[in-house]
């Protein structure tokens, strides 16, 4: 089932994750329950995903990181990316 969805989920992700500054979204330690929360296990895992579709420097990996600080989460904790509807 996987291999069926990957056409429509490399499109999704080329599309919106390069745009990110400009989607409403957020990075938080639950789901929104909608279609469109991703829950990622750390930072790691999170960077691994954007890297099979775009490049990720250095200074976004570090952005991020400081990013998901300020919002009291752990880099090596789960966390959500949702995105509102």
């Amino acid at each position: 089932m996987e291999n069926l969805n990957k056409p429509v989920l490399d499109q999704l992700i080329k599309t919106a994750f390069p745009q990110l500054s400009t989607l409403d979204y957020n990075f938080s330690e639950y789901s929104l329950n909608t279609s469109f929360s991703f829950k990622f296990d750390n930072l790691d895992h999170f960077v691994e995903f954007l890297k099979q579709h775009q490049t990720v420097e250095d200074e976004e990996v570090l952005l991020m990181e400081n990013m998901l600080k300020d919002l009291n989460l752990q880099t090596h904790s789960y966390f959500f990316v949702n995105f509102y509807e």
